[in-house]
């Protein structure tokens, strides 16, 4: 059932994220910073349901959680398009994105309850590579939908979301083992009797970070250069954002076979040091070829950055549930400030100065990382890491 859902909402949440910068650039005539501005806002109530709404709702099943952020996202889609006032689409989006903090982490904590090693790595590959499929489908799908109409994205995804409320409750009702709420625990309960973090998880958050960046550059801003500068169709443009999420697919699907990376901090290090290298190309390449092939790369560090940060977030954890709302915070944050920074640079100079962008905070995101860990390790030898493990 939560694999199920994870790629229906995934389906939904990339169409509609392609989607909204298609209708908030041809029919609301938002100038480029300002599309940048909407595609991202719903990173900014995502973080703040995270931080606010979450823990208000601690006592609720984790199934009825999923119903009712499916439910509300649904509805609030379906009101973006009942009026083309900027406002309007801002407000409703930034509803949809608190009712989306409902779902990820709920889903991702239900998943890491009781797994720990090679089991918790196995069980989040199968999760990755449920919402990374949809999401490899969605950008295409998308595309070949706004060539039709430019409100049949954002109208598909609201009945997704709607069809997603309907399908788990309707499970969560008729099979007993669900209905028993077995993602309910108590979060000093959803992992060992004793924490065992380990200090990797921070530079692996600061790898998030970058790869995120340039994600939510590449979703607000690429679209827009695509049409406007390269001249290519909303076909090509989603033919293209699905080359980089197949090859994110297969990289968690990789990550999920190998276990070289787990506890180590060089390929967290090396997969943003490609994403330098990819982005540095990318100001120099304009063919769709050359673009898609770079995307291949992209996609595949980006499955990188996004495993480390699962996998050591979750692991030794005693508070699942915690962690993954860090997790999905982190990536809430990078979209938002990738999205926005990437237009609005896009926008007062030119694509190749986003793409620079992302590449100077890959590079940077290297330099932290390696700070941090020498730091941790340093405390770790010390013994002086038990209140910050307590603590994050």
């Amino acid at each position: 059932m939560l694999y199920t859902a994870a790629f229906c909402v995934s389906l939904a949440a990339g169409t509609i994220g392609l989607g909204i910068v298609f209708y908030a650039r041809d029919v609301l005539e938002m100038s480029p910073g300002r599309v940048g501005q909407l595609a991202s806002v719903w990173s900014v109530s995502y973080v703040l349901g995270c931080i606010f709404v979450r823990p208000l709702v601690r006592s609720v099943a984790p199934r009825h959680l999923i119903v009712i952020a499916n439910a509300l996202m649904g509805v609030t889609l379906a009101a973006l398009l009942q009026s083309k006032s900027a406002a309007w689409a801002f407000a409703t989006y930034a509803t949809f994105g608190c009712a989306l903090s409902l779902f990820w982490p709920t889903v991702q904590g239900w998943l890491s309850t009781g797994r720990e090693g090679p089991e918790l790595g196995r069980t989040m590959s199968r999760f990755n590579i449920a919402w990374g499929g949809a999401n490899m489908a969605s950008p295409y799908i998308c595309g070949w939908m706004a060539e039709q109409s430019l409100v049949l994205p954002i109208q598909v995804s609201s009945l997704l979301y709607v069809a997603v409320a309907i399908f788990v409750a309707g499970v969560g009702w008729m099979v007993p083992g669900i209905r028993n709420d077995p993602g309910r625990v108590e979060t000093r309960e959803a992992g060992p009797a004793e924490d065992r973090s380990s200090y990797f998880r921070f530079p692996a958050w600061v790898g998030l970070f970058a790869c995120y960046f340039g994600a939510g550059m590449i979703a607000s801003t690429f679209p827009m250069a695509g049409k406007e500068v390269l001249h290519l169709s909303e076909r090509t443009i989603g033919g293209i954002l699905l080359v980089q999420a197949a090859a994110n697919v297969a990289g968690f699907l990789a990550l999920g076979k190998l276990h070289f990376w787990h506890f180590r901090l060089y390929p967290m290090n090396v997969a943003l040091l490609i994403r330098v290298a990819m982005f540095v190309l990318l100001i120099f390449v304009n063919s769709p070829v050359g673009i898609s092939l770079i995307m291949v790369v992209l996609g595949a560090t980006w499955a990188t950055g996004y495993s480390a940060s699962i996998f050591h977030g979750a692991s030794g954890s005693r508070d699942r549930a915690k962690r993954m709302t860090i997790h999905e915070s982190v990536i809430a944050s990078a979209i938002l400030f990738g999205g926005v920074a990437g237009a609005m640079l896009y926008e007062r100079w030119s694509i190749r100065v986003s793409y620079g962008a992302c590449a100077a905070v890959s590079l940077l995101g290297i330099a932290i990382q390696s700070a941090v860990a020498a730091a941790m390790k340093a405390k770790e030898r010390g013994g002086r890491t038990t209140m910050l493990n307590a603590e994050c």
